[in-house]
C-alpha cells in the first residue's frame, strides 16, 4: 500500500514510523524549509567547541544576533535564523484577536518547541474512543525519543507510562524549591497542587557526544543535540527503512477523488509552480493544524471552521527563601512543572510550567537601557534573575477560546476573543498561589498582558475531531467522515486539546493512525 504523509513535524514523523512498521510504502511531502548554509556552519563549529572555551564576547555575538527584546520573547529563533517559523504566502494569512503560528520547517514547530513531552492529565482522555491503541503508541514514541523524567508526585497525575527516562538536571534554585515541595506535599496535593520535575524531550549527561553542556542557550540554539526534533526520526526513515521517500518543496494544496478509487493531491512547488497531481491509496494530513485544516475546506468547499485552543497564563514569580546561587551551568528549558486540579476554578486541571534564570529573559529586561550599561546592571540585578521564574500556564481547551476560521479559497481569516471566564481564572489562580505562598515559597506577581491572545500557546487543534458531530468530523481511525482514504493525524483530530505540553499526545495518537492505516485496516 502506497501512503502519502504531508508533513514532516512530529505528527507526520511518527505516522510514517506507525505505517512504515506496518509495512506500508510512504511517500513523505513537505516544504521542508532548513537553516540557512551560515546558521548550520556555525552550528557544526560550535558542537565542536567545549562552552567553557568561548569567550564572553562569541557568546555575547550569538545572544545578540536575536536582537532580544520583551517584544520578542514569543519568536523563538535557532542561531537567528527564523526557517521555523517563516511563512511562504504571509498575505493569504489574516489574524484578528488571536495569533497563528505556522511551520513549513524540515521537522515543524518542533524545531522551537520547548521539548515537554507529558501525557494528558489522567481520567481526561478517559472519553477518546481510541485511548487503548493511544496508550501503546504513546508507549512507542517514548521509545524512540530521548525522556528526562523521574517517578515523582507529578506522576501520580501524569503517569511516565515507562521505565526508558533519565533524571533532568535541575538548578540549585529548582531543587530548593523541590524540596520545599515535598514538605509540604500533603497540604498541597489536597488543594490539588502536583509538582515535579519537568518532562522533556532532551538528552543528559555532559559526557555525551550528544547531550546537554548546561550552557543555558536552549532558545538561542543547542548546537549539542541535546534537544529533539522530529527531522531526526526522518533521518533516521531514510537510513532504515527503504519504503520511505521524502520529498521537501512541495505542498499540497487540495485532493479530490479519483475514478479508481485512488485519492488525487494538488501538488505546487514552495514558489506557486503547480506540478503533476500525485495520486496515493491513502493520504493522511500532518501539516499542523491550521494548514491541515485548510486543506481539508478547500477540497471539500467548505468556508468555515472551528479551531479549539489551549489559553496561556504567564505568571511571574519571586522566589522568597534561600540563599541566591551564583552557578552557572545549567540549561533554561522549563524545569518543574505544577499542576493545578481545582474545579472551583477550572473544568478541567491546569498545567504550569516553570522556567528559572533564563538568558532570553535577562537579555529581554537589560534591552531597555543603553548597551554600555549592561554588563554592570546584569551584575547588579544577579540576585533577582536568580530568584526569578516565569510560570507558563496552560489551560485545557474546555477552558478556553476558540478560533475560528473562514476561508475563501484566497485568503485565511482567524477571529478569536478572549473567553471572559479567562480573566477570573487567571485572578483565582492567582490567589490560590498567593495563599500557599508559605507552602511553594514562590510568590506570584500580578502583571498586565499576564493572559495571553488565543493561539499564542500554539497549542491548538480538535478543526476535524475524531468522533465529532459535524461534517468535518473523523472517525476513531482518523478518517474523515465525508471523504474516504483521506486521514488527520495531528492536533486537528484531537477530541480536545489536553493542558500542558501535548506533543506527545500528537505525536502518539499520530503513531497509532499512521499504524491503521498502514495495515489496511482503515
Amino acid at each position: 500500500m502506497t501512503i502519502v504523509i504531508v508533513g514532516s513535524g512530529p505528527a507526520g514523523a511518527f505516522a510514517a514510523l506507525g505505517a512504515l512498521q506496518a509495512g506500508a510504502k510512504v511517500l513523505m511531502i513537505d516544504a521542508g524549509l532548513q537553516p540557512e548554509g551560515v546558521v548550520q556552519e556555525l552550528k557544526e563549529k560550535l558542537g565542536t567547541i567545549d562552552w567553557k572555551d568561548l569567550s564572553p564576547i562569541k557568546r555575547a555575538a550569538i545572544k545578540a544576533s536575536h536582537a532580544s527584546s520583551i517584544s520578542n520573547l514569543s519568536h523563538k529563533r535557532v542561531f537567528a535564523s527564523d526557517f521555523s517559523t517563516r511563512s511562504i504566502k504571509p498575505d493569504a494569512i489574516q489574524e484578528s484577536g488571536c495569533r497563528i503560528t505556522q511551520s513549513f520547517a524540515l521537522g515543524g514547530l518542533s524545531n522551537i518547541w520547548g521539548r515537554g513531552v507529558e501525557p494528558p492529565y489522567i481520567g481526561e482522555f478517559d472519553h477518546w474512543s481510541f485511548k487503548g491503541g493511544f496508550i501503546e503508541s504513546l508507549q512507542v514514541v517514548l521509545s524512540h525519543i530521548p525522556f528526562s523524567a523521574v517517578e515523582d508526585n507529578l506522576a501520580e497525575v501524569m503517569p511516565l507510562y515507562t521505565n526508558n527516562h533519565t533524571p533532568l538536571h535541575t538548578s540549585q534554585e529548582c531543587k530548593e524549591l523541590f524540596e520545599k515541595w515535598n514538605d509540604n506535599k500533603a497540604t498541597l496535593n489536597s488543594n490539588g497542587i502536583h509538582f515535579g520535575q519537568a518532562r522533556l524531550a532532551m538528552r543528559q549527561g555532559k559526557s555525551e557526544s550528544h547531550g546537554c553542556q548546561l550552557c543555558n542557550m536552549c532558545f538561542y540554539g543547542c548546537p549539542y543535540g541535546a534537544l529533539f526534533d522530529s527531522s531526526e526520526i526522518i533521518s533516521s526513515l531514510s537510513a532504515h527503512y527503504p519504503n520511505f521517500e521524502y520529498r521537501p518543496s512541495l505542498l499540497v494544496k487540495s485532493f479530490s477523488a479519483h475514478s479508481c478509487g485512488d485519492v488525487v493531491m494538488k501538488v505546487e512547488t514552495i514558489e506557486g509552480k503547480e506540478i503533476e497531481n500525485i495520486r496515493a491509496q491513502k493520504l493522511i494530513l500532518a501539516a499542523g493544524p491550521p494548514q491541515t485544516t485548510l486543506i481539508v475546506m478547500r477540497s471539500l468547499g467548505i468556508r468555515n471552521a472551528v479551531l479549539k485552543n489551549s489559553d496561556l497564563i504567564k505568571i511571574p514569580f519571586i522566589k522568597i527563601f534561600g540563599r541566591t546561587s551564583k552557578e552557572e551551568e545549567y540549561h533554561s528549558l522549563s524545569q518543574l512543572t505544577l499542576t493545578i486540579d481545582d474545579r472551583k476554578i477550572t473544568k478541567k486541571a491546569a498545567v504550569m510550567h516553570l522556567f528559572g534564570k533564563n538568558p532570553m529573559i535577562t537579555d529581554a529586561v537589560l534591552s531597555f537601557f543603553p548597551s554600555r550599561w549592561r554588563t554592570t546592571l546584569e551584575k547588579i540585578f544577579h540576585p533577582f534573575f536568580s530568584r526569578f521564574f516565569i510560570g507558563m500556564c496552560f489551560l485545557h481547551s474546555d477552558d478556553s477560546g476558540e478560533i475560528h476560521v473562514r476561508d475563501d479559497g484566497k485568503k485565511t481569516k482567524f477571529t478569536s476573543n478572549r473567553k471572559r471566564s479567562v480573566f477570573r481564572i487567571y485572578i483565582q489562580l492567582l490567589w490560590l498561589l498567593l495563599i500557599h505562598i508559605k507552602k511553594t515559597g514562590l510568590l506570584p506577581i500580578p502583571v498586565i498582558g499576564g493572559v495571553d491572545l488565543p493561539g499564542s500557546s500554539v497549542h491548538i487543534g480538535s478543526s476535524t475531531p475524531i468522533n465529532g458531530s459535524t461534517h468535518l468530523s473523523t472517525n476513531s481511525d482518523g478518517e474523515l467522515t465525508s471523504f474516504e482514504s483521506v486521514h488527520v493525524a495531528d492536533a486537528a483530530s484531537l477530541p480536545d486539546i489536553p493542558a500542558g505540553s501535548f506533543t506527545l499526545s500528537i505525536m502518539a495518537n499520530a503513531h497509532r493512525i499512521g499504524r491503521i492505516v498502514g495495515t489496511g485496516d482503515a
